[in-house]
């Protein structure tokens, strides 16, 4: 069990373990999807004005050719960070939370049909928090009260509540699925940008669901200006941590400030575990410098250290 209050961040990096793209394969994902939208009737954005409740106008042919152009030759580090550079566009927000939700929503379908009688790979971070989590628990209704875990999570998808779910139902035997769904549910996961809506393992991965999906992402500047909620709960969970761990996490600037991480790792009282997967020394020293966060606050992994190592060559936890 896991029983000091630890708050885990998660990036899109922490999902390619999963076979889910990284921000910025998910711009690329995104452009191919919405190209293939344009010849396939299942997936087609003329539906939008009937079903999505989406102005007509948002969808002419030319605001689609336009935001696939200029997606694909932004060289942005992420889609969030494109479109809230170009909040100013018409239908751009919709365009993209459209892109999105039908890109990921084939993703979650993937992983189920590959992943559904074997296990994941050898980089599971996740199983091995997870047994950290049912160490010294017996039964299913202690998971949660002998456990003081919460997720702040920069990704759309469900794969999180997905490996709950799952876990929960297997580990403990529960009678059906409406237990463990409840289970999963009560485990505080903040969507910073929304998600592809609340999870039901009757959703997860259906390709049809993207009419819907997409009304439940939310891009920055949405966010900010709306004051939102689920930030203010994130922000109240790390304010009330005992140790914060980063997984995946890209430490882009506006994702740092939304959350006043800087603030909050010089507060905690102890150390912030920092997963760099793929980010070398220099970037990482001009995150710290950048943002004024102290490199001395964080224990860093090094660049060639995936998630699942963070977590067993690091103090994320006590246990």
């Amino acid at each position: 069990m896991i029983s000091k209050k630890t708050v885990f961040i998660l990036g899109a990096g922490a999902h390619i373990p999963y076979g889910f793209p990284s921000g910025k394969n998910l711009i690329d994902d995104v452009v191919n999807q919405l190209i293939y939208a344009q010849r396939d009737d299942t997936f087609t954005l003329n539906f939008l004005p009937q079903r999505g409740g989406v102005n007509i106008d948002v969808v002419q042919q030319k605001n689609i050719n336009t935001f696939i152009q200029s997606l694909s030759q932004a060289g942005q580090a992420s889609i969030d960070s494109f479109l809230n550079a170009n909040q100013h566009k018409t239908g751009f927000d919709i365009l993209g939370k459209v892109g999105i939700a039908q890109t990921l929503l084939r993703v979650e379908e993937k992983f189920i049909v590959e992943r559904s009688n074997d296990k994941d790979s050898n980089n599971d971070w996740f199983e091995y928090l997870f047994a950290k989590m049912c160490n010294g628990v017996s039964k299913a209704n202690h998971f949660l009260r002998d456990n003081n875990v919460s997720f702040i999570s920069f990704n759309y998808d469900r794969l999180l509540e997905h490996k709950f779910f799952n876990a929960l139902k297997y580990s403990f035997s529960t009678e059906n699925d409406k237990d463990a769904l409840e289970m999963v549910r009560a485990i505080p996961i903040h969507h910073v940008y929304g998600s592809l809506g609340e999870y039901d393992p009757n959703n997860f991965g259906q390709i049809n669901y993207w009419e819907t999906a997409f009304k439940s992402i939310q891009t920055i500047h949405e966010v900010v200006a709306e004051h939102s909620e689920v930030v203010r709960s994130a922000k109240q969970e790390l304010e009330q941590a005992d140790k914060i761990c980063l997984l995946g996490f890209g430490y882009h600037k506006e994702n740092i400030e939304l959350l006043d991480l800087a603030r909050v790792i010089e507060e905690v009282n102890s150390n912030v575990v920092a997963c760099r997967f793929g980010v070398t020394d220099e970037e990482m020293r001009r995150v710290t410098l950048s943002n004024k966060i102290r490199e001395r606050k964080l224990e860093i992994g090094k660049e060639g250290e995936d998630a699942l190592n963070t977590l067993r060559n690091r103090q994320a936890f006590d246990s």
